[in-house]
This record gives structure tokens, sequence and C-alpha cells, in this order.
């Protein structure tokens, strides 16, 4: 097995009958790399609403994903228009669980004008759970925090832990989400929250740069 320093991966199309998924899985044996680009149309959406193509291939590619997340390698994915349901989304991390988490880079999720609420939010990776409307107006989240308003970057740690930049009080934010309240539901009250205040982080007023951030889980350099 060859390593390199990085892979981009475009338009694989998961979901699909045209995703040749096996041969991603080829070269994904053969080649590791400290970072992982996924630029665009990794999973179609657009295609998934008309017929949904998921072979147990595809889920190996998540799951191969997953996995390279989990051993250190740094993932970094951008949307494309095909799976642009993803856009809303300022930051993503993926866990070594099955699950990720996504910042909105918002300052109220209600979107009413009011007091700030918004955080990060945890979902399930399985697309059996992922974005699907049969969970009642809570959606398919299966957890979320309200205390990171306009947060951006996000690094996964462990488990369901993620750092979180908050952009509106410029602080560094450790979120444990604990145990997750599963799709369509909300209690959000078994969160432990620890917030860096030591120093300050000030987010871009144009939105035109993100306060990522990135855990290097060998030295727990953040």
């Amino acid at each position: 097995m060859s390593s390199v320093r990085a892979i981009f991966l475009s338009d694989v199309h998961l979901g699909t009958r045209a995703c040749q998924a096996e041969r991603l899985l080829d070269f994904l044996r053969e080649h590791e790399s400290d970072y992982l680009y996924l630029l665009g149309d990794i999973v179609d959406f657009w295609a998934m609403k008309r017929s949904v193509q998921w072979a147990p291939s595809h889920n190996t590619v998540v799951q191969k994903v997953l996995r390279r997340a989990r051993h250190g390698c740094q993932v970094i994915f951008i949307p494309g228009n095909h799976d642009e349901a993803l856009r809303e989304h300022a930051g993503i991390a993926f866990g070594d669980n099955g699950n990720f988490s996504t910042c909105p880079g918002v300052f109220d999720a209600n979107h009413n004008g009011g007091t700030p609420f918004t955080g990060p939010s945890l979902w399930d990776s399985d697309p059996a759970v992922y974005a699907q409307p049969i969970f009642g107006g809570l959606g398919s989240h299966i957890d979320m925090l309200h205390v990171t308003p306009n947060s951006q970057g996000i690094a996964h740690e462990k488990a369901n832990v993620y750092w979180v930049v908050d952009g509106f009080n410029g602080d560094i934010v450790r979120h444990d989400f604990m145990n997750d309240h599963g799709p369509g539901n909300d209690y959000h009250g078994d969160a432990i929250i620890r917030r860096y205040a030591d120093f300050t982080i000030t987010k871009d007023p144009n939105d035109h740069i993100v306060s990522h951030c990135v855990l290097d889980k060998h030295t727990g350099w953040l």
C-alpha cells in the first residue's frame, strides 16, 4: 500500500446505480493519506429523491471514510450541487462511532430574530436515518446543542465529543453530547460543555473565511 499526503475525490454519486463504489474501494485499499478531500457530489441526493440505489458497497465507502477519520486522517468535505443539502452547514466533522457533527454558522436556529439559539448538531451517517422525512417536525438529527451561535469550525475528539469555534462569543468550546436522543426527539439536557475563554478568536464579519479547527489526535493539540 502506498502512502501520500492527500487524496482528492469528487463526483462519487453514492446512492445511484452509476456509482463505481467498488473501483473506489479498490483505490482506497491501495492508497493511504494524511488528508482526504471530498470535493462535491459524494452523495447524490438529487437522484435519491427519485430512486435510492444504495448498494452494500456504498455503505462500505462511508464506513471506510469514517474509519480513516478515526485513525487520524483529516477528512475535509466541500458539498457540490448534488449534495447541496449539506451546504447549510458551515463545518462538518466525522466521528469514530458512525456519527458526524455539523455547525450551522447562524445566530438563531429558529430564524425568528430572537436570542442566540444554535450550535452543533449530531447526525447518524446511516442513509436510512440521515435527512429522511419520517421523523416528524424535529427532523433526523440525533442531538443538538444551543450555546455557540455563529459556530463555524468543528473538530472531532472521540465518541460524541466535538470542539467548536463559537463565532459570536469568540471562544473555543468543547461539546460532549454524551448519549444522543435519537432521531425525532429533542432532549438536550445531558451534555457536558466546557468553554475556553482565555483568548479570543475573531470571526470574519463577511464570512469569506471560515474559522475552522483541526485536532491532532496524536498530540492532543487543537
